[in-house]
């Protein structure tokens, strides 16, 4: 269940996606775009694209006809140009309740072929999407969607904590119950506001388009980094301390963001090798905007991190960031090298120096290709005592040959496997 929920929620965000950034491909549309004045309220009857139109722009495996898709949408565009710099609001006046699309339709439509999967998809997805792009049909940073959606007895299952995992997704994408949002605009330059409604039915609003006054409210909140057990994934969302716009679908804010955690590291992306005593390894952690969190935001406590096998590295959050993480890392065993290669016929001898610690065995990895990437093959050699190998039937005739070697462990069934050895060559005569 969880796997068809994780796969559902995929195709959920793909659309919001594509449904907010992906509004660029109006030319054959602009020269008819009607005008509307600000200060204007709308009737609108936005039509539900057809199923097919969907299926066109999600088809990723063909970009040059999901372009084309995307020029033939049926949506509702409108030329605006403002007199003065300043915010203004687009407001939709009823909240959007379409009947949603049903998720096997939109699996099959993003090219998702796994019949099991979509035998178990269940409930449906609906979403409504207002943007504004500029007369060179470049994305412009102000758009808002609505959505509705029903996972059925996926979530059911799932528990409470699926709940607060798809609102925090719908909140990093400013999805609402309309498409509401606002937008900062410059005194005459012309900007195109397209809706599109990915639903089952026609969308019934009025649109009132005004200069916007923010109501400005005093907001203190931490990052918080948390983990979902239900899911089986950490959750982080950013902090924020000033005033931000209380109106509901305006992003303003004023004052200082605690950025939200990106992914932490642990041991600097090397590996973490056994030594028979606790292990300790260097805590990174990285933020959205490219900076490393300062350590006296975080404290780090170490379990399991003396044998071989899967290490615990649990992080608790503290000052302007709350919340607590465990990290998992590997300990595994050291590397050895390669002494020799022997040549003969088709045939190759390796020997390698014996491993002085208890592990399960060896891995050799040969191919023609020095990166390993084409037509490698692997070798599991066990026992730590055996130390030479022979590979037999090679073939390719006069084409070089690449050898490295590692070690590995075995641990409640899983492999801890060593760095590789240095490369060794030979090439067959």
């Amino acid at each position: 269940m969880k796997k068809i929920l994780s796969v559902l929620m995929a195709v959920m965000m793909l659309i919001s996606t594509m449904a907010v950034g992906s509004f660029n491909a109006f030319a054959a549309t602009k020269a008819n775009a009607p005008t509307v004045k600000i200060g204007s309220t709308l009737d609108l009857n936005i039509a539900p694209l057809k199923m097919e139109d969907v299926t066109g722009f999600m088809d990723f495996s063909d970009i040059e006809a999901a372009e084309k898709a995307m020029d033939n949408l049926d949506v509702w565009y409108a030329k605006i140009t403002p007199s003065e710099t300043g915010y203004y609001e687009f407001v939709f006046s009823s909240e959007f309740k379409c009947k949603g699309i049903s998720f096997e339709e939109l699996m099959k439509a993003a090219g998702i072929d796994d019949e099991e999967l979509i035998g178990e998809a269940e409930g449906s997805f609906a979403a409504c999407a207002a943007t504004l792009t500029d007369n060179k049909n470049n994305d412009y940073d102000a758009a808002g969607i609505a959505f509705n959606f029903d996972f059925g007895e996926v979530a059911d299952e799932l528990g409470d904590g699926t709940g607060e995992l798809i609102s925090g997704l719908l909140d990093s994408v400013s999805m609402g119950k309309t498409p509401s949002f606002t937008a900062n605009l410059k005194a005459g330059k012309t900007y195109y506001l397209t809706i599109m409604n990915i639903s089952s039915e026609s969308y019934k609003t009025k649109l009132r388009i005004a200069k916007h006054k923010h109501a400005l409210k005093s907001v203190n909140t931490k990052a918080t980094a948390k983990y979902d057990k239900d899911l089986e994934m950490n959750w982080y969302e950013e902090g924020f301390k000033g005033k931000e716009c209380n109106c509901g679908y305006c992003e303003y804010k004023k004052g200082k963001t605690f950025s939200a955690v990106s992914w932490i590291d642990i041991g600097n992306g090397k590996n973490i090798v056994y030594t028979g005593k606790k292990l300790t390894p260097k805590v990174t952690i990285y933020l959205d905007n490219g900076k490393k969190l300062n350590k006296k935001y975080y404290t780090v406590k170490y379990s399991n991190n003396k044998n071989y096998g899967s290490g615990k590295a649990t992080i608790k959050f503290k000052g302007n960031y709350k919340g607590k993480v465990t990290e998992r890392f590997d300990i595994v065993p050291k590397p050895v090298g390669i002494t020799k290669v022997k040549v003969k016929k088709k045939t190759a001898t390796l020997k390698w120096k014996k491993s002085k610690e208890k592990i399960s065995g060896y891995q050799i990895e040969y191919a023609t290709d020095k990166y390993f990437y084409k037509n490698a093959k692997l070798i599991n050699v066990k026992g730590v005592k055996n130390t030479k190998k022979t590979i037999k039937k090679l073939k390719k005739l006069g084409k070089k040959y690449y050898f490295h070697i590692r070690t590995y462990k075995t641990v409640n069934g899983d492999k801890y496997v060593s760095a590789w050895s240095k490369t060794k060559r030979f090439k067959k005569k």
